[in-house]
């Protein structure tokens, strides 16, 4: 049968930044653990005080001092522990020096405990990320070793990092092996180790998903970005052009956007607007351009959003009676426009569009205009010496 107990503790840190580059903090921890018997309970109350610098030195180091006093059932006096990092580059590859030590009480105020560590971590290749690191110390007069590799892909696929790495000691060998896989809908790690001496395996795997349900509607989400996530907007994305990169933006961050069904996470009780746009080299607009949000704890929003890559049109339009049309206004599927004086229409369009429309006034009549079968894609600006139009129900 477990034993009832109960655990509490406090915590009060205060920081400072000395200069930039420069900082230190004070602490006091209290923790408290209390078991019940049928009999009796016991109590046991431990409290440590301590303080922590963090320097800059020159040549790309750093250095950490950490101090405390500590005073527990199991373990009371001073601690101490400081580590020396430093980055150089050493043919075009980035290497990592970590030199660390400790001492601190042993268990139930026998004799202290000591250690020392140098780390190594070298970029195999100067373009990709493969990091291989050497480790080498001791642990309370136990030596040990391990040599690891890690490599993270530098694209945006489902793979974010594997790893592989064996570690020597005096009490047993063992040879590891982990991987993370992330994409839209799920996110995970798994790890496996074998120890030599023992000739035992154990393996895991951790899995995250999140899932969405709101205004009929339901999405899932995986990632760090789904982490915390208090309210959300599902957006379902339709593109003409599965290049565009689509974005959502706020005040704060931009998440990219995907053909097909997306959740955004959102800021709680803020009013503001998340924009819609298109960046990079492909030219193209978002149906609607933006929507008003304003999210409470568990909200859940639907949003249908259309995305078109667009060209820009340049053209001079002919009636059936072969006249150049002036000072009339026009419509594509996306925007409109009046024809200057000269008779030359500029005008954006969806890349596939097939018509124009002139708008009917007081003196002529509504005109449709057959564009080209294909626009061509590559282009940001077509130019057409005539497009003839005709009167609508003609065509």
């Amino acid at each position: 049968m477990k034993i009832p107990e109960k655990n509490s503790g406090v915590d009060l840190r205060y920081y400072r930044t000395l200069s930039p580059g420069n900082s230190m903090n004070v602490f006091w921890r209290r923790t408290s653990n209390q078991n019940y018997r049928l009999t009796e309970s016991s109590q046991q109350v431990g409290n440590t005080w301590g303080a922590s610098l963090f320097t800059q030195l020159p040549w790309s180091s750093s250095l950490t001092l950490n101090g405390q006093y500590m005073k527990t059932p199991s373990k009371e006096g001073v601690e101490i522990d400081t580590a020396l990092t430093t980055k150089a580059i050493l043919a075009n590859r980035d290497v990592n020096f970590r030199l660390s030590a400790y001492d601190r009480p042993g268990f139930n105020q026998k004799n202290r405990e000591q250690g020392v560590a140098l780390g190594v971590s070298l970029s195999v290749m100067p373009s990709a990320k493969h990091t291989l690191s050497v480790d080498a110390g001791i642990n309370d007069s136990n030596s040990y070793s391990s040599l690891n590799y890690q490599w993270q892909p530098q694209d945006e696929g489902a793979v974010r990092w594997l790893g592989a790495g064996i570690s020597q000691s005096s009490e047993n060998t063992l040879i590891s092996g982990n991987g993370a896989l992330e994409s839209r809908t799920l996110s995970g790690d798994a790890y496996v180790q074998h120890y030599v001496q023992d000739k035992s395996t154990t393996t895991g795997i951790n899995i995250s998903q999140t899932l969405v349900l709101g205004e009929g509607n339901f999405a899932v989400s995986s990632g760090e970005r789904s982490l915390g996530m208090e309210s959300a907007f599902i957006v379902d994305l339709e593109s003409d052009d599965p290049d565009m990169q689509i974005v959502a933006s706020d005040s704060i961050k931009e998440t990219k956007l995907f053909q097909g069904r997306n959740i955004i996470p959102t800021d709680i009780w803020k009013n503001e607007p998340i924009h819609f746009y298109s960046m990079g080299t492909n030219n193209g607009k978002v149906f609607p351009e933006y929507e008003s949000i304003n999210m409470n704890r568990g909200s859940v929003k639907y949003l249908k959003l259309k995305a078109v890559k667009t060209t820009v049109l340049v053209a001079m339009l002919q009636d059936n009676f072969g006249q150049i049309l002036k000072h009339r206004q026009v419509t594509s599927d996306i925007s409109s426009g009046i024809i200057n004086a000269e008779g030359v229409l500029t005008l954006d369009s969806g890349i596939n569009n097939q018509k124009l429309t002139v708008l009917g006034n007081s003196q002529s009549s509504a005109l449709s205009c057959q564009l080209p079968d294909v626009l061509s894609p590559g282009k940001d600006v077509q130019f057409f010496p005539v497009i003839h139009c005709s009167p609508i129900g003609d065509m």
